[in-house]
């Protein structure tokens, strides 16, 4: 028995510890029984939010993936059990004070969690998922466990929107519903005849096919597993709402230190993008024309506000956005020709350079004068279009530039000092996002 289990551990440690989407925790060296307590962060190399996995953006947008969001402890355990019928435990193993030097939760994010559930939101207690390899599991049992594992990490991320997050209880319920839509958008995209039996029920495995017969058992439930993965979207668009109870600031911290697990769904999919309506009035002045639309992305929480309308100069706010807690953004809109006369298809780089632009414009963007006050400039390109990047401080803000028809575009985001010093990361995000389409 021991020798089976001494064999398990390490032949187990050496192909989780060498997977970059699954961190072991605990010490890895050390010789132990062969139980294992993981986090799993998902293989997302496409672009979490559209527009942050392009060219020349931040690099750890053009491959997230591990330090930053572990999915949830139990949908981890959910899948291992719906996907391959292997039964795991999800949650701190009721290793609670042990699991805040693990997962590197300090006092004050322990207090909010405690909070949090207090009012009755336990989903936010933080943890893992736990398996065993036994002594009496038979080799090829022990081969397909690690293989659903990192089956797991490199496709787990793509079922999230088949699942319903409970705040309350943290546990994750299927979706029928979404399953049915799913199967009919690729009956409808493939021309193929309805995948349903008699009873007109959808059935994954009539769609995904019977493993063949010559094949162990184990690589079917692998092969079959794999077929409904690819079908299904690589990022999930689905927003989550917060529930009011829950504190914005725990999911920040969560996210930020990219240790917790408890919040990544939120984080993954509870940003969400805005897009300019095409209908949307605006556009005044003689000679403009309608406004280009244009994209950003804001966390959870971030709402739009009422608009006041130009200075006599031509400068027009189309758009307001914020969140109390941590700030608030604005998207201003001018006329080229305030510039020059013959720019009526124009690019940022034939109105100036960015210490012309923003010594221009600046002053208009924050009430004063922007000399001393930049912080850093850069300069980025996405889909053929160059935006200047601009931080400034005093006052706390950042500010994107770009052009396109007959207008400057200025994207600004700002916050007081403790929102600043508190959203520094979230708030660099939306700034970085805006795109013109």
């Amino acid at each position: 028995m021991g020798l089976h289990e001494r064999v398990y551990s390490e032949m187990a440690m050496k192909r989780l510890v060498n997977n970059p989407n699954v961190r072991v925790l605990g010490n890895t060296s050390a010789d132990r029984l062969p139980i294992f307590s993981f986090l799993i962060y998902p293989s997302v190399k496409e672009k979490l939010f559209d527009g942050f996995g392009e060219t020349g953006c931040n690099e750890q947008f053009e491959n997230v993936k591990r330090k930053q969001l572990p999915l949830h402890g139990r949908f981890v355990t959910r899948l291992l059990n719906d996907l391959f019928g292997i039964q795991a435990r999800g949650g701190c193993a009721c290793a609670g004070p042990y699991g805040h030097i693990l997962l590197d939760v300090d006092n004050e994010t322990s207090l909010h969690i405690r909070s949090a559930i207090l009012e009755g939101y336990s989903g936010l207690k933080p943890g893992w998922t736990r398996l065993s390899f036994t002594y009496y599991l038979s080799t090829e049992e022990f081969r397909f466990i690690l293989s659903a594992i990192e089956f797991i990490a490199e496709f787990g991320h793509r079922f999230l929107p088949l699942y319903i997050f409970d705040w309350i209880t943290g546990n994750w319920t299927f979706r029928k519903q979404a399953i049915k839509y799913h199967i009919m958008r690729e009956e409808l995209s493939l021309g193929t005849e309805p995948l349903h039996n008699q009873n007109d029920q959808p059935k994954l495995a009539d769609k995904m096919g019977k493993p063949d017969v010559k094949h162990n058992k184990f690589e079917g439930y692998l092969e079959s597993a794999k077929k409904v993965a690819l079908s299904l979207p690589d990022i999930s668009n689905q927003i989550v709402s917060i529930p009011k109870g829950v504190d914005p600031d725990l999911g920040k911290a969560c996210w930020q230190e990219g240790s917790l697990g408890c919040l990544t769904l939120m984080k993954m999919i509870g940003w969400r993008t805005y897009r300019r309506p095409d209908e949307k009035s605006g556009g005044h002045g003689v000679g403009w024309s309608p406004i280009i639309p244009y994209s950003f992305k804001v966390p959870g929480g971030w709402e739009e506000a009422p608009v006041s309308i130009a200075d006599l100069g031509g400068t027009e706010i189309d758009l307001r956005f914020g969140n109390p807690k941590e700030g608030r953004l604005s998207v201003i809109v001018a006329p080229t020709r305030r510039f020059a006369d013959d720019l009526e298809d124009a690019t940022i780089e034939k109105i100036g350079s960015p210490e012309k632009v923003i010594s221009a414009f600046g002053p208009e963007v924050i009430g004063e004068n922007v000399e001393g006050k930049v912080l850093a400039t850069a300069t980025a390109e996405y889909s053929g279009r160059t935006y200047y990047q601009f931080e400034l401080e005093p006052p706390h803000i950042f500010i994107t530039a770009t052009a396109a028809g007959n207008r400057l575009y200025l994207f600004s985001v700002t916050a007081n000092g403790l929102q600043w010093k508190r959203h520094y990361k979230d708030l660099k995000q939306i700034a970085e996002s805006f795109r013109v389409v």
